[in-house]
């Protein structure tokens, strides 16, 4: 896995069953642009919808995210690496 790397977006979405407001992470190919993306998966976009945005990369320590994406404006946060972690393992 050392050494792979993707894009991935941040997006505060709805919980249908709980329904409380949680951040969920979306790697997807670096061949894709952020914005495409973050429509596909969250439809309309609302402000502060897209919390954090960058590139991510799988190394044997656990996934790393940083970076910005330049068509949303929006940066990584230190707090992705830690959701990337919870989400794909360390």
């Amino acid at each position: 896995m050392d050494g792979r790397e993707a894009k991935y977006i941040v997006i505060r979405e709805r919980n249908d069953v709980t329904g409380f407001r949680e951040e969920n992470i979306y790697p997807f190919s670096s061949h894709i642009i952020h914005k495409n993306m973050a429509v596909k998966i969250g439809g309309e976009l609302g402000p502060n919808r897209v919390l954090g945005a960058g590139f991510i990369r799988f190394t044997e320590k656990g996934p790393v995210c940083y970076g910005r994406s330049v068509s949303l404006n929006v940066s990584s946060r230190e707090e992705d690496s830690l959701l990337a972690k919870i989400a794909f393992g360390d």
